[in-house]
């Protein structure tokens, strides 16, 4: 069995690009939760999302001698699985997407199910409330707020996966808070998202 050196995403996508099956297994295992619960917020076909995702690793595997060094793993598979799933539903012409227009996929703001059930014991009006306000942001706010909140992307690491730059991901983020604000009391808002989406 292959040997891994390091936790370190730079060292592990070195020893995966350098062949190393322990290394690409152990990313597999890393991500692979993460990757179908954001790949599976862009639509209802659960079998499309485990197409992109199995395509996404033998695509990497395949091409692994030409890949660039990363400093994260997770923010390259989840813009390019975005990528490979903009392009299949695309395709199949369950979409047609354009990074001129904004509101032309869908993004599903559901809360994850352990934390949900936590949140409706906590404060069911706040929660009622909250998923209101949510579900009248547009699909890039919503997936904004996901990947900021949910998955805990930097500013820049949220702007490298939706292809934007680093002040319109700032800019993103503002304009959804915003919006939650006329619904939902400022304070209940980020104690909100803080403790749902962690």
């Amino acid at each position: 069995m292959e040997k891994i050196y390091s936790n370190t995403d730079f060292e592990l996508w070195l020893a995966f690009k350098q062949g190393n099956m322990a290394a690409y297994e152990r990313i597999y295992t890393l991500h692979i939760n993460s990757l179908y619960e954001y790949g599976s917020r862009f639509g209802k076909d659960e079998e499309i999302v485990k197409d992109c995702i199995q395509d996404l690793f033998v695509k990497i595997w395949t091409n692994r001698n030409s890949l660039t060094d990363v400093i994260s793993i997770r923010n390259y598979l989840f813009t390019s699985l975005r990528g490979q799933l903009f392009n299949r539903l695309e395709r199949e012409k369950k979409i047609i997407y354009d990074d001129n227009i904004e509101d032309n996929y869908d993004f599903e703001m559901v809360f994850p199910t352990e934390n949900r059930l936590i949140a409706i014991e906590k404060d069911k009006r706040l929660t009622g409330k909250m998923a209101a306000a949510l579900d009248k942001l547009s699909p890039r706010q919503k997936e904004s707020i996901y990947l900021r909140f949910y998955e805990g992307l930097s500013y820049p690491e949220l702007a490298q996966v939706m292809n934007i730059s680093v002040k319109s991901s700032y800019k993103l983020i503002a304009k959804a808070l915003d919006s939650l604000k006329e619904h939902v009391d400022p304070s209940d808002i980020y104690l909100f998202l803080l403790s749902v989406y962690k």
